[in-house]
């Protein structure tokens, strides 16, 4: 279940969108919902918890959306 403030869905359908953000880009889309960094990081362990999203290593902490967030997402 997702949590009941929309950010999780909301950054489900970032990544559906993109299929790949870097952290970064992640905190600037959210700010309007004022998500601190703090904040992001809880979002983003649960996803990975639920294996909704996948990190990948490039040159910053960047995450990917897998199969079962794109379902999880509708």
């Amino acid at each position: 279940m997702l949590r009941p403030d929309g950010i999780e869905k909301k950054l489900l359908e970032l990544l559906s969108d993109s299929l790949v953000l870097r952290r970064s880009e992640i905190v600037q889309m959210l700010k309007s919902r004022r998500m601190d960094a703090s904040g992001i990081d809880v979002v983003t362990k649960s996803l990975l918890a639920r294996g909704f999203i996948t990190e990948v290593y490039a040159s910053e902490k960047t995450f990917a959306i897998t199969q079962r967030g794109m379902k999880g997402e509708r």
